[in-house]
């Protein structure tokens, strides 16, 4: 409890004043919000069009008839999905031990992805609780628990539909009968479906390959996993690689196989001095390494991975660390005071790391919102019109017009528009645009306009980038 209490009222600190300051959002969740802020049938449609199960936009959808789209209300449906994971986390007890629950539930919300994502507006707080939940089905061998979890991990995110596949994997290996392999295939071919509808009507088949925005390579995904598994330890061993005077990619690599020796030498210990926790050890240890090694080789071909993306990692990574750490504590004062150290160390570094990361998030240095507005302001005091960059769809002219006071006033500026359709002078507002593609462009239009900047920034260096400019014919 004593580690509990302090991880609790550190996620409260930093999540309350997170929802009352309702700051802008960003692209993604602005997608999120736009695509289901209208009817059921938009918002399937809409998802089908994009990369992505469609679980949480009917959630969402149904929680904005409700609360609105304002950013206080979506964004407590993820702080309502945390603490839900937090409630499944808590019910072990019986099955765990007080210890060992309460070590899991603290270090669940010490993750830096826990405090961050219970603050936007996307569907990864509804992946990690139900990573705990398929964690609790695992634990309990409760087979119709597991179906339930590995369906809804499917229809919620693909990292899930992996993570659900290999917890109905482990059940057909561990009950090898006719009836749990016939209702695990079921329940494998409804997790199939969506991404095979998407798959054949193309709205997913083009990106494989390496052709989406995602450039991490098959070595980065298994070190971002272990990191999404561990991220305490993983920052530890990030200082201890910087103080080797490592950097970069090096130093990565380096902490990540710290990480590794660190679990397995805490495996080693349960395995010698406890064996009957080995086997749930092994059981969450070995499914973060199996979903790691997947994404890994799927990488190989398609890059995959972002760190967000293990976020359904979390519950098992931290029962790997809480097994071994909750021996120890109750264990002999030579054992339990080195693992409350390493408690509070741990809880340091995350939560250091996490108040850094909702600074930054807090306070981003263009925010959507402002920049709209000063991208209106200056079209409105300088009678100009305001266009739209590279506008693919019209939901994309939504999430553009989001937080314009007057939407309809803005014009959509096709990428490939030619400069005879433009006016002489008019505000280009981009957001989460490809820097490569607008660089070309303004490339060509600065042979005819001069450009100012108002707001936002702009450099051929990035990848993406949001602002907006004036642009005056010279």
């Amino acid at each position: 409890m004593a580690l509990l209490a302090p991880a609790l009222v550190w996620f409260a600190a930093a999540t309350v004043p997170g929802l009352q300051a309702a700051y802008s959002y960003w692209f993604d969740e602005l997608y999120s919000v736009v695509i289901s802020r209208d009817d059921l049938g938009s918002a399937l449609r809409l998802t089908f069009e994009d990369v992505h199960p469609p679980l949480y936009q009917v959630i969402l959808w149904a929680w904005m008839s409700l609360f609105g789209s304002g950013e206080s209300a979506t964004r407590a449906l993820s702080v309502v999905a945390m603490l839900a994971g937090l409630g499944v986390l808590l019910s072990l007890r019986r099955h765990l031990g007080l210890t060992t629950t309460l070590v899991l539930s603290a270090f669940v919300l010490l993750s830096p992805q826990t405090v961050y994502y219970a603050q936007e507006t996307r569907s990864y707080a509804l992946l990690l609780f139900l990573g705990c939940l398929c964690l609790r089905a695992l634990v309990t061998r409760d087979r119709r628990l597991l179906y339930v979890s590995a369906l809804l991990l499917g229809l919620t995110h693909y990292f899930g539909a992996i993570l659900g596949t290999l917890a109905l994997t482990y059940l057909v290996l561990t009950r090898p009968t006719p009836r749990t392999f016939l209702a695990a295939l079921a329940v494998f071919c409804l997790i199939a479906a969506w991404p095979a509808a998407q798959l054949a009507a193309g709205s997913t088949a083009d990106l494989l390959g390496g052709n989406f925005w995602i450039r991490t390579g098959s070595r980065h995904a298994v070190e971002l996993g272990i990191a999404a598994a561990w991220p305490g330890l993983d920052l530890l061993m990030g200082k201890v690689s910087g103080a080797l005077g490592l950097a970069g990619e090096t130093a990565e690599t380096v902490a990540a196989l710290g990480v590794v020796a660190v679990v397995t030498m805490l495996g080693l210990a349960v395995v010698l001095f406890a064996r009957r926790d080995a086997k749930l050890l092994m059981l969450a240890g070995g499914t973060v390494g199996a979903l790691v090694f997947v994404v890994g080789a799927l990488s190989l071909h398609t890059p995959l991975a972002t760190s967000r993306n293990f976020i359904e990692l979390v519950p098992f990574g931290a029962l790997a660390l809480a097994i071994p750490l909750a021996r120890a504590l109750r264990g002999p004062v030579w054992a339990s005071v080195p693992a409350m150290a390493f408690c509070a160390l741990y809880a340091t570094v995350s939560i250091s790391h996490s108040a850094t990361q909702m600074a930054v998030r807090k306070n981003p240095s263009h925010p959507y919102q402002a920049l709209l507005a000063h991208a209106e302001a200056a079209a409105e005091a300088g009678d100009v019109p305001l266009f739209l960059y590279d506008v693919k769809a019209p939901v994309f002219r939504d999430i553009m017009a989001f937080y314009l006071s007057e939407p309809d006033q803005a014009e959509a500026m096709k990428y490939a528009e030619g400069e005879a359709d433009l006016p002489p002078d008019f505000i280009l507002l981009f957001l989460n645009e490809s820097c490569e593609r607008l660089g070309e462009d303004l490339e060509r239009l600065s042979k005819s306009y001069q450009s100012t900047e108002i707001d936002g920034t702009f450099s051929q260096g990035c990848y993406y980038t949001s602002g907006a400019l004036r642009l005056s014919r010279s």
